[in-house]
């Protein structure tokens, strides 16, 4: 279902240039090596874009996706036409420990790797005129790795040589580059392709079923989360067991040549766009409307579970609280405003590596008007009064981690489960509600995110039960029956003496039960806590704020930051950087401070002073 979902998503982006034409590959790049014209490097220039900031507000540097000349799949040596492999280009290893360069190593692979490297340009360019083709050839013809071990641009780049992925531009005309498209290289490339048309064959493609020559290996996909940095396959047959009627590798797969360059060039196109993926954990999620135009889709689909923020905060509850009154009035969500066809088909993938090749998770696939739907009752489930607007999926994920924990990641299968319940409006998975329980009694902690995680989890399973008579008559035992309240907290085996409960092996008096009926443990609770409780119910009196609800829609922003604040440094304390409750109470009250509390309590007592106003008035 997925490499046909995606041979046919490469269709719409053919037609709409937003993939590589047949000979053409992307390639994350990281720096610009500049030439003169004689083919000296005048400089290597870093061109890393800053990241979107993450959840803590930090950025990173990421390479930039370039199209270049296909890349070779071969193993062994095999040089690029415009390479961008260090080894290749400079002919150099280095050494992390001296923090030197040299041309030796054991098989000889730098120099090996540089020459075929050089002889392969070289010819393919001969004939070439134009400037940053002539600077390009004089750099192949003049560069000499054992000269150039303490070449100054190179020892500034230290570590960063090894992982780093080149391009080449004109010195003085950094934006004319060796890769461009109307460049003379990219031209003959495209001309040969031409003149080669499509490759012949008598194999029928499992996926579209027409006539091709088998895809004996598949090409790499790449920026896949925690998978190979140079890319990792999709489909591969390397063991001897997969091997059928005497069909070795990939012939097993019945995949022809045609519609693996399209669903490989697809699903690299999806990863290499921010707009089409996420990161969740180890997870790449990608997702797509099959239009010509699916911005609006995604752009929803990404606000609507708090990937990004392109739609603002406001305006996105507000289009989830009309989306779920039609939901609830049995009418389907009116998209006319958003101008959005709700009966496009929309996929949404997971894939994670393992150890030889790439995983799918999951995939889901509905029109997007359903999966709106859905997503606007999940959201609708999980928020509780006064939380700020939707709940994006990392912070449900976030949650669910042991605080202290560095390495800790969601299991794939809970991952999966979640967004299947999401998508489709299912059952959560009961681990979903395990693991929110557990964290809450393991750190002692309750915020709005696990609350309402507990809450969506009931909510589903009322909406679900075929026993809700069943279920209402043994939630009311729980508040109504002695007996019961008292085996839920001291278990089967307990004796009653004078009005106390006498220990008899594990229990938990923090556990669900009814303080007006259960017996008081002795030596922690009072004799009389039955009758002291029920006599404070009896005097208490109503609060004139009584029903009073704070309404944060113009502090959201605060709160949200407020919020952060108290659960990162909550879980620090006590640390080596917070070992005094006054250290920490006073760098938490400059942070809160900082973040806007100030304004939060002033919008409060507003909303306070208005509201008895209101009140005592009428």
């Amino acid at each position: 279902m997925l490499i046909k979902a995606l041979n046919e998503y490469y269709d719409i982006l053919a037609r709409n240039d937003k993939v590589c034409k047949d000979g053409f590959s992307r390639q994350n790049i990281t720096h610009m090596i500049m030439l003169r014209k004689d083919g000296t490097v005048s400089d290597i220039i870093n061109v890393e874009q800053e990241s979107e900031p993450d959840s803590k507000g930090k950025t990173k540097l990421q390479p930039i996706s370039v199209v270049l000349p296909e890349r070779t799949q071969k193993p062994g040596i095999d040089g690029n036409i415009v390479e961008h492999r260090p080894l290749y280009i400079f002919g150099l290893n280095y050494d992390n420990k001296s923090g030197t360069y040299s041309t030796e190593d054991s098989t000889d692979k730098a120099k090996k790797s540089h020459k075929a490297f050089v002889d392969k340009n070289l010819e393919f360019t001969e004939g070439m005129t134009s400037d940053i083709v002539t600077a390009y050839r004089n750099f192949l013809q003049k560069w000499n790795p054992q000269v150039e071990t303490e070449n100054e641009l190179l020892v500034n780049l230290g570590k960063a040589y090894s992982t780093a992925n080149f391009i080449f531009g004109l010195d003085g005309h950094p934006e004319i580059k060796l890769h461009d498209t109307d460049g003379e290289i990219a031209q003959k490339i495209t001309e040969l392709k031409k003149s080669a048309g499509p490759v012949q064959g008598n194999d029928i493609c499992a996926v579209t079923g027409e006539k091709g020559e088998i895809s004996v290996t598949h090409d790499k996909i790449k920026g896949v989360r925690n998978a190979n940095a140079t890319g990792a396959l999709m489909v591969c047959v390397n063991n001897t067991a997969e091997c059928s009627y005497g069909k070795e590798q990939a012939y097993n797969s019945s995949i022809t040549q045609t519609t693996m360059k399209h669903y490989t060039e697809a699903l690299n196109t999806l990863i290499a766009d921010k707009n089409h993926r996420i990161y969740l954990d180890d997870m790449t999620v990608v997702f797509w409307a099959m239009s010509d135009d699916d911005s609006k889709e995604t752009d929803l689909f990404a606000s609507m579970l708090g990937f990004d923020d392109k739609i603002d905060a406001d305006e996105m509850n507000g289009i989830l609280l009309k989306s779920l009154n039609d939901v609830n009035q049995g009418k389907s969500p009116d998209f006319t405003e958003l101008d959005i066809d709700k009966n496009v088909e929309f996929y949404i993938v997971g894939i994670a590596p393992n150890v030889s090749r790439l995983a799918q998770k999951f995939i889901y696939r509905d029109k997007f008007g359903n999966i709106f739907s859905h997503i606007a009752r999940h959201q609708a489930d999980i928020m509780i009064v006064n939380s700020k607007g939707n709940i994006p999926m990392w912070r449900i994920f976030r949650e669910l981690k042991p605080p202290q924990s560095t390495n800790y990641t969601t299991p794939p299968p809970l991952m999966a489960s979640v967004f299947g319940a999401i998508i489709n409006g299912t059952h959560y998975p009961e681990s979903l509600l395990e693991n929110a329980v557990r964290r809450m009694k393991t750190d002692k902690s309750v915020n709005y995110v696990r609350a309402g995680i507990i809450k969506a989890c009931i909510n589903r399973k009322d909406r679900y039960s075929k026993n809700k008579d069943l279920a209402f008559e043994a939630f009311t035992d729980f508040f109504e029956n002695k007996e019961l309240s008292n085996t839920l907290v001291y278990g089967d085996n307990y004796e009653e003496k004078n009005g106390y409960v006498v220990k008899k092996g594990i229990f938990s008096p923090e556990s669900f039960d009814n303080m007006l009926l259960r017996v008081p443990y002795n030596g922690m609770q009072s004799k009389y806590m039955n009758q002291n409780i029920k006599k404070a119910l009896q005097i208490s009196k109503i609060s004139p704020y009584c029903n009073f609800c704070f309404k944060t829609s113009t502090v959201s922003k605060q709160i949200y930051k407020i919020n952060d604040i108290i659960c990162e440094i909550s879980r620090e304390f006590p640390s080596n950087s917070n070992k005094s409750a006054e250290k920490y109470l006073k760098e938490l009250n400059k942070k809160l401070y900082d973040a806007g509390l100030q304004d939060v309590i002033d919008e409060a007592n507003r909303q306070l002073d208005e509201f008895y106003k209101d009140k005592t008035s009428n």
